[in-house]
């Protein structure tokens, strides 16, 4: 692995999903060099553009120039290099465990990832923050550490197809829009994970009893920012619709 935390977005195509996975997640680590995002597919149509509908919709997320990415082929050798493999449906993440076994930790669907980032910043992210020094790199590991634990104690969800990304290759805008909503949902969820981990802005978090009698973590206004950029980030985008 590299000097850097590096994440990798695997579709089928890399054409749709995973470059603007990469695109929006870069967007929002980009105030954290030690943070990289690249993408590649498992069947990727090499250097073909993305479709009109999703550079349209990506362009109306705040993306720059969707129009200069060009599908790229997966690699067992780019899967070692990444610290964190985030993949668009359940059957990728088969295959990405099966080319490189070796990563099989580190690897989940984006919307599973987001799913479990949720968990772990309850609690379980503090504790194993808090339990590691002040490299950035060594936070960043423990923070998908606590979401790979947070793994193995939660069940999946009802419906598994809650942890997959909704495929809109050629289909309508309507599927493209739907599919980009569940990537912003996703990788906003990621992103404050990130943030709040890199920057240590979760140590073992303080509680208070809410409205409903139930003890919540306590945000520190940094970590409330980032949850406001982000929420900020999909209404623009639903206005601009």
């Amino acid at each position: 692995m590299s000097s850097n935390f590096h994440i990798l977005m695997v579709c089928t195509g890399n054409i749709c999903r995973s470059p603007l996975a990469q695109q929006l997640l870069s967007q929002r680590v980009a105030n954290f060099p030690e943070i990289t995002v690249s993408s590649a597919g498992t069947h990727a149509l090499e250097d073909h553009p993305t479709p009109a509908y999703g550079r349209d919709i990506a362009r109306k997320m705040g993306v720059e120039q969707p129009e200069l990415h060009r599908g790229r082929s997966l690699t067992s050798e780019m899967l070692a290099e990444a610290d964190l493999i985030l993949t668009m449906s359940r059957e990728q993440r088969r295959i990405v465990a099966q080319l490189n076994p070796q990563v099989v930790k580190r690897v989940f669907t984006l919307r599973e990832f987001a799913r479990l980032a949720e968990k772990a910043l309850e609690g379980g992210l503090a504790i194993e923050i808090a339990g590691c020094d002040e490299q950035p790199l060594e936070r960043l590991r423990a923070a998908i550490q606590a979401v790979t634990y947070a793994r193995g104690e939660s069940l999946p969800p009802d419906n598994i197809a809650h942890d997959e990304v909704t495929d809109p290759y050629r289909r309508s805008y309507e599927a493209y829009h739907r599919s980009a909503q569940q990537i912003l949902s996703a990788v906003d969820a990621t992103a404050i994970l990130l943030g709040c981990a890199l920057v240590g802005l979760i140590t073992i978090p303080s509680q208070s009893v809410d409205t409903a009698g139930k003890n919540t973590p306590q945000w520190q206004p940094v970590a409330l920012m980032l949850i406001l950029s982000a929420m900020a980030q999909g209404l623009l985008y639903a206005t601009s619709k």
